[in-house]
């Protein structure tokens, strides 16, 4: 399924759910928005941070991954990862 974004914001990087989201709709969500990439599918997101950052992929791969990966009720809307080595 291709409902995944990728969005940068001033204060990191949010993987978040939502196939029709509108740039507007993130800038009303999340303030501190810069700009996201997507809507993409698991292996798109993978892709992405390999290329453009593969050391927020190693320090993040398993939330990325449950995150992806999640079904049902285990679904959730967004996950913030970890930059750097600190928290999200």
């Amino acid at each position: 399924m291709s409902d995944l974004h990728i969005i940068i914001a001033e204060s990191g990087i949010i993987l978040a759910r939502g196939a029709d989201m509108t740039f507007r709709e993130f800038q009303d969500i999340y303030p501190d928005f810069m700009t996201s990439l997507g809507p993409m599918d698991r292996d798109g997101v993978f892709d992405t941070f390999e290329i453009e950052w593969p050391d927020i992929l190693v320090i993040n791969h398993d939330t990325i991954r449950t995150f992806v990966d999640a079904q049902g009720n285990d679904r959730k809307a967004e996950v913030r990862l970890a930059m750097n080595g600190g928290p999200p």
